[in-house]
């Protein structure tokens, strides 16, 4: 599965928001650290694996990097 899309799709498919703003007022979002778009990917990764945001625990279907969440 592709992470494209995938927290738009869990919000029309789990919880039924349909309206073309639902995403807009069922999400807020936090900055969590500023980096240049050289390292994203990387912070990205290690905020992924900190957080424990790839499935089944988090709404990622992978990693990025197609590393599985460390326990």
């Amino acid at each position: 599965m592709s992470d494209d899309h995938l927290l738009g799709m869990h919000v029309l498919h789990q919880h039924g928001l349909q309206q073309h703003n639902a995403f807009d007022k069922s999400y807020t979002f936090t900055i969590l650290e500023e980096c240049t778009p050289k390292y994203l990917d990387k912070k990205e990764h290690e905020w992924i694996q900190t957080l424990k945001c790839v499935a089944p625990y988090g709404l990622n279907a992978q990693d990025p990097f197609g590393i599985p969440v460390v326990m």
